[in-house]
């Protein structure tokens, strides 16, 4: 009797006499993961009100504030906050729109793969015990600003211009304008370490040689990439008249990098 059917790179064992020998996964490392599934060293967010447009979150601009007088070490902890108003006018970079979803890879996550990326680090919660998640990646939507074109240089002064208070506002450590972004779809479903026998119905993958299984049905994550540049850092709250003829966007340091992959959320101001 045949009881072994493949699914998505797993198994279903359908009223199997004894466990079936499973070729074995090894996981990546996590640098082989980041490569495979296209991860830039970026802040990746969760919000549904992008899910219809995600191209909307281009020109937002992003309030980070001090903490107790201090500016924080990680951006979470400074409420960050979408601005009242985004930019405005500007051109989109048609070559960067994706035409059709990229499938980037289908891997084997472990709870110390998810700890040490960024991207997966929401998952690790999920992952005590002798638990893995199996994950398929996919590039839903991507954009970039044509930075080049005057439109974008007209629209970050007028923005400015217009939003003069934020950069006086010594309350506010970080201005920080949305450049870019990516939509990452992740289809996951989680496998429990198995001693027994897989049962008829259960899910199986051989991991490192041990059997894992799962009766649970696949979950889709959704996460927005965002690449950003700065237009204000502490200690440039300007004293005198603020030149609003060249607003300079800076990319991020290395000190800032780091601070930015606290970012898990974003509020929207109201209005």
């Amino acid at each position: 009797m045949k009881c072994l059917l493949p699914v998505l790179s797993l198994f279903l064992f359908a009223g199997c006499e004894k466990t079936p020998q499973l070729a074995p996964v090894v996981p990546p490392t996590a640098g082989e993961l980041t490569a495979k599934l296209g991860l830039e060293d970026i802040p990746y967010i969760r919000d549904d009100t992008f899910l219809v447009s995600p191209l909307g979150l281009l020109g937002q601009v992003v309030e980070i504030r001090a903490v107790d007088g201090k500016c924080p070490s990680q951006w979470q902890e400074g409420k960050p906050e979408f601005s009242i108003e985004p930019l405005s006018g500007f051109e989109v970079d048609e070559s960067s729109i994706l035409k059709a979803p990229v499938k980037r890879d289908s891997k084997i996550v472990t709870a110390e793969l998810a700890a040490s990326i960024g991207f997966l680090s929401y998952l690790s919660t999920e992952l005590h015990g002798e638990r893995v998640i199996s994950a398929i990646l996919f590039d839903q939507a991507t954009g970039r600003v044509a930075d080049k074109a005057p439109s974008w240089s007209k629209s970050l002064r007028e923005w400015s211009k217009k939003h003069a208070d934020l950069f006086r506002d010594n309350s506010i450590c970080y201005l920080v304008v949305v450049r870019g972004v990516v939509q990452k779809n992740m289809v996951r479903r989680t496998f429990q370490r198995d001693e027994a026998r897989a049962g008829g119905g259960a899910y199986g993958v051989n991991v490192d040689g041990k059997l894992h299984t799962s009766s649970e049905d696949y979950s889709v994550d959704v996460r927005f990439g965002l690449s950003v540049g700065i237009i204000k850092r502490p200690g440039e709250t300007p004293k005198g008249p603020i030149e609003l003829d060249a607003v300079p966007v800076r990319p991020p340091n290395e000190q800032e990098v780091a601070a930015m992959r606290s970012l898990e959320t974003i509020a929207h101001a109201s209005k």
